[in-house]
Parts: structure tokens; sequence; C-alpha cells
């Protein structure tokens, strides 16, 4: 029963060899010798011999063939993987030797000449791609910190934040008590009903001067930046010397440190301009209007709470018209406060003032800063920097400058070892792919599961395709001479067929069949599964009694079992279902002894059944006709005459 796998079946199965014995290895026997010996043991054996007839279960010899065939097969599996895999090392490899130098590293005064111009070409091209958020070329898009466009715009949304969060609280009453304050203090020989435009002029001033930390601040991080962009970017193109990169860098940072102190005189500039308060920009009068739409919106909703409550709606006149009343003399009130001759409305018009154009002013200088730093910086430094670089790209090219030139090609020793075991690395590579090529030609390179190892499979093992999610699938058996299980293919793969006819009704004249069912649309016939269920019942039966032994042990694991029952591909359905088949397994299996007792008389039954069904032309090819209403003409429900003469269906069939 193990031999043959079917007692604590496992995957490959068994197989069973003869070792020497004691005896044996004292007498120095050869292991021809004792392959002999087994052999002769398992040929003479009386049930050894007759359970491996074909000799592929025993023996030291089939056990190679076995093993050999499952190491070929784990092989082929695995082979598409790894070749994807080392095609994929390669195509890296060769990027890295490539960046490292590859083959064309300058040897000549010539060549060393012609890699200055080619890395001074790149480098201002590519600065002022970078610059203008033209990242079109593969290596500004892939390296995020070689995009100055990019870093200049963080710099700019962190200088807008930093200058909107200076912003005072106009409508706090410590800020009005305050400018009602200034106002009286700077109060001169204006007439009554007009304001002293001192009080705007100063307050502007003096909180102008709270943003120039600020730009500072973002003058200094937008130069850095330019300074780090500018250093990655002579790495990258010059990572096998850097004596060269070097060279450019400091030219670079030279004119970035010069043009860094300009910009910060213009933006003096922008802080001169912006201290004498002034705009024609229109925005300003519509924000006074929204602000003073605002604060009569507020107002009006807090004299209609105050009136008393219903009294707006109330049916009674007199309720109404004192609620009218009030709301009047409320809203007139506070239109006398804030609208007319008095000091509570001026403070009031003042705070509408400079909260519009303290949003005017903080827009402008935000934007008069970054495009003073985009002009008079960056632009200016990427056209010194063209000339500066073109110009030392000429001073090598002269003669005289050999020696330094061959000091700026000076490699790295740890450049120089990484560019050989890259080199290495790829011939290693490229043998391996070449030996594939040579023994598995046919193999294709395919992308191994992300999800999940790929699992080795046994000998006779075909690779079968991914179904959806939920789709049963039974591996193949391994041994050719076993029958292979069933195998639930896709639902777009099956042959559709259709549905089984509807139930018999217990009412007397009521059955019947509509002429759209088909029993068989097509293929095999129904009555065909029906014989091939039959001759497969006999050793059905013949398992039962161990399956019915081995039933407890798995209702004990499967408690164990059941978390892990998702990682395993169950879906959430079945693992919710499965506590209540669980605790139906015990009666189920109390039950099963019974049903196989009683199953030798269902199936001696079933060739009667046979006849019976397919006489009647149940399990025929054809559509039923409409002209059958009823199955009674079988006698296979009532004989008409009140009798019963049902056939036992469950009997029959379960």
């Amino acid at each position: 029963e193990v031999l043959a796998n079917r007692r604590k079946p496992l995957r490959l199965g068994y197989h069973m060899v003869k070792c020497r014995s004691q005896r044996e290895l004292d007498a120095k026997s050869t292991l021809t010798d004792a392959m002999r010996a087994e052999r002769t043991f398992f040929d003479n054996h009386p049930i050894w011999s007759k359970e491996d007839k074909e000799k592929k279960k025993t023996g030291i010899i089939a056990l190679t063939k076995r093993l050999s065939i499952l190491l070929v097969e784990r092989i082929r599996v695995a082979l598409p993987s790894i070749k994807y895999e080392l095609q994929l090392q390669r195509e890296l490899t060769t990027k890295e030797f490539k960046r490292l130098g590859g083959e064309t590293a300058a040897s000549d005064a010539n060549q060393m000449r012609a890699e200055v111009v080619r890395v001074i070409a790149e480098y201002t091209t590519l600065l002022r791609q970078s610059a203008r958020g033209n990242y079109g070329n593969a290596m500004l898009a892939k390296r995020a910190e070689l995009r100055l466009f990019g870093e200049a715009q963080t710099i700019f949304r962190s200088l807008k934040d930093e200058v909107a969060a200076t912003q005072p609280r106009f409508e706090d009453s410590i800020f009005i008590e305050r400018l009602t304050a200034e106002m009286a203090a700077f109060r001169g020989r204006e007439l009554p009903g007009f304001t002293n435009s001192q009080v705007f002029y100063g307050f502007m001033v003096q909180n102008i001067e709270q943003w120039r930390p600020w730009v500072e601040d973002c003058r200094q991080h937008y130069v850095a930046a330019a300074r780090a962009v500018s250093d990655n970017l002579a790495q990258a193109l010059a990572p096998t010397y850097p004596a060269l990169a070097v060279e450019i860098r400091q030219r670079a940072h030279g004119i970035m440190d010069r043009y860094g102190d300009v910009v910060a005189e213009k933006l003096d500039d922008v802080f001169a301009k912006e201290s004498d308060p002034y705009t024609t920009n229109e925005s300003m009068l519509e924000l006074i209007n929204r602000i003073r739409q605002k604060n009569f919106e507020l107002a009006l909703k807090a004299v209609i709470s105050s009136a008393p409550p219903g009294s707006m709606m109330a049916s009674n006149q007199n309720a109404k018209n004192t609620a009218k009343t009030h709301v009047k003399h409320q809203l007139g009130r506070w239109y006398m406060q804030t609208h007319g001759v008095n000091t509570t409305s001026k403070v009031e018009d003042m705070c509408t003032l400079l909260q519009a154009y303290w949003d005017v002013a903080t827009k402008r200088l935000v934007d008069n800063v970054c495009m003073t730093l985009e002009h008079d910086f960056t632009n200016a430094v990427l056209k010194e920097v063209e000339n500066e670089c073109f110009l030392f790209a000429a001073e090598y090219s002269n003669p005289e400058k050999e020696l330094d030139l061959q000091r700026l090609f000076r490699e790295d020793p740890a450049i120089v070892e990484l560019r050989r075991a890259a080199k290495a690395k790829e011939k290693r590579l490229t043998q391996a792919l070449e030996a594939i090529k040579q023994f598995a030609p046919d193999v294709v390179a395919a992308r191994p599961n992300a999800d999940k190892a790929p699992k080795a499979l046994p000998p006779g093992f075909f690779q079968q395709p991914e179904l959806p999610k939920g789709t049963k699938t039974t591996a193949p058996t391994f041994y050719e001479n076993e029958p292979p299980p069933p195998t639930y293919l896709a639902p777009n793969n099956y042959q559709q067929r259709a549905p089984p006819p509807p139930p018999p009704s217990n009412k007397r004249g009521t059955n019947h069949i509509s002429s759209s069912t088909t029993f068989n649309s097509g293929g095999s016939r129904p009555i065909d599964h029906f014989d091939t269920a039959v001759a497969a019942a006999p050793a059905a039966l013949a398992a039962a009694p161990a399956a019915i032994a081995a039933a407890p042990y798995a209702l004990a694991a499967a408690p164990a079992a059941l978390p892990y029952a998702g990682a395993m591909g169950a879906s959430p359905e079945a693992i919710a279902a499965a506590p209540a088949a669980l605790a139906a397994a015990p009666a189920a299996l109390a039950a099963a002894p019974a049903a196989v007792a009683a199953a030798p008389a269902a199936l001696a039954a079933a060739p009667a059944a046979r006849g019976l069904f397919d006489g009647g032309g149940l399990f025929g090819e054809s559509t039923v006709s409409q002209t059958r209403q009823s199955p009674n003409e079988f006698g296979l429900f009532d004989n008409g005459s009140g009798a019963s003469s049902k056939i036992d269906a469950k009997g029959l069939f379960d």
C-alpha cells in the first residue's frame, strides 16, 4: 500500500532500495555486487516482484533513473526564469561597465581632448535643460537629484508659505486695539472724517521687513541647489575621471558664488520697491468688496439671530412688526459704527485696506523674488558657465597642456577595479547564456512569478497554464500506467453544456419539459458520463474503507490547518463556511459505513436504471419535443391509478 502510494501518499511517491548488510560490508562487497544482489532480491521476492513488475519502484538503478529524470525536469522548468535573470543581469552589468568608462577609456592625448569636449558639451546642455525643467534626457528622467527646476519649485513654495505665515490676525481684538492706538497717535491736522495715510504706510513698511529673512533663506537654498545639481551632473558625466569632475565643479562654483552676491543686491531692490506701497491692481478693489460683503453677512446673521425666535415668520402681525423694527435698528446701528464718521468706522476701513493690500503685496513679492532668481541668477549663470567651460576645453587642447591633461584623466584605482570586475561579470554571464543556448536552444526567457517562487515539477508533470482564481486543478500523475485524475478547466475553456432538466413536480398532470430545454448540445452524451461513473464505482468502493479510517486524523488536523487556508489559495467564502462543515463532519463520518454498505445494492441496480432512462430518451442527442408534455407515460412518477410506483431516486443515485 505504501509503495503503491495509496497509504500515506506523497507527491513523488515512494521508492524501495536494499542496503548492504553489515556482513556484506565486512566482506568488502563492491557496489556492483551490491546492485546485482539487490536486483536478485527484488526479482525473487514473492511480494515485491509482483508489485513492481516494470522495475520502476525498486532498486538503486531505477532510483538513479527516476532522480535523473526529476533533476532534468526541474531544470527544464527553471530554465526560462534563469535565462531571464541572466539576460537582465547582463544588461545591467553592461550599463554599469559603460558608465565606468567601458572600452572607450581615454588612453592618449587626442582621446583625452575629445573626451573633455564631450563631457563639457553634455554638461552645459544638461545643466540648461535641468534649469528649464526639460527632462527629456534619460539621465535627467531617472535621477531626481539632477533636476534643478524641480528643486527650485520646492524652494519657491516654501517661501510662499513662510511669507503667508507672517500675516497679522486682522480680525483679532488685540490687533484692532493696537491699530486704534496707532491711528490716534498719528492723528495730525486732518479734518474730521479724513484718515491719516501715514498709518497705512508705516504699517506696511514695518511688516515688509519681516519677509527679508525668508527671502534671504530662499536665495541661499536656491544657490546651494544649483551647486548640488552642478556637482552631481559633473560626477555623473565623468565618473572615472574625478580630477576632471573637480575642475568643472570648481569653475562652476566660482561663477555661482559671484552671481549669488549679484542677485542678493537685486533682491534688495525688490524690497526697496515694496517699501513704497503702490498698486494699480484691480484685484485689490475686488478683495475690499469681498471683505466688506463678508462683514455685512456676519452682521446680518448676528442681527437675525438676536431677534426673538420665530418672530420673523410669526402669524401675529404685531410680533412680526416688532421683529422688523429690531432688525432695522440693529443693522442701522452696525452701519453707523462701520461706515459713519467715527473712530470705529475708520479703524474698520483701515483693517480692510491693510488686509487687501497685504494679499496683493505678498503675492507680488513672491513672484518678483522667483523671477529675479531665475533671470538674474540662473540665466546669467548658465550663460557664464557655458563660456567658461568652452574656454576650458580650448585651453586644454593646447599641446603645452598635455601634462595637465593627463592629470585630469588620472583614474581612481577603485573605479578601475570596479570596471574590471564588471567586465569579468559580463563575460561570465555571456558564457552562461551561451551554454543555455547550446544545450537548450528552444528555451524562451520568461519573467519569474513575482508573487511566489516557481515550484519545481516532478518527472512527467507538465507546466499548467495559469487559470483564473478559484479554478480547481489536479496535477497529472507521475506514473504513465496510472489514469490521470479529472481536471477542471477554466470557465472559458470548457465546452458549454445545457443545464439539467428541472425536477418533476409532485402534482399529477403538471410535469412537463419545455421545448427550449436541450439535454445535450454537443460532445459526449450524459449517458457516457453515467457509464464512466458506474465503471469507476468499484474502485471507489474498494478505497472507501481506507478513506474512512484516515478521516478522523484529517478532521483532527483540520482546525490547525484552517488559519493557513487563505495562504494556500482558499476563497474567503470557503474559509467562512469551513467551521460549519467541520462541525457537521463527525455526523457524516458516522453515517459513512452504512452508505458504503448500501452502495453495492445501488450499483447492482444501475444497469436497469440506465436502460430505463436511456430507453425513455432522456439521454438522447436531440432537443426534447414540445409534444412530450409529461413523463408519466413511462410510469416514472405515477401509474395513473393513484397507487405509488415511483422509483426511489435517492436510493438509486445518491
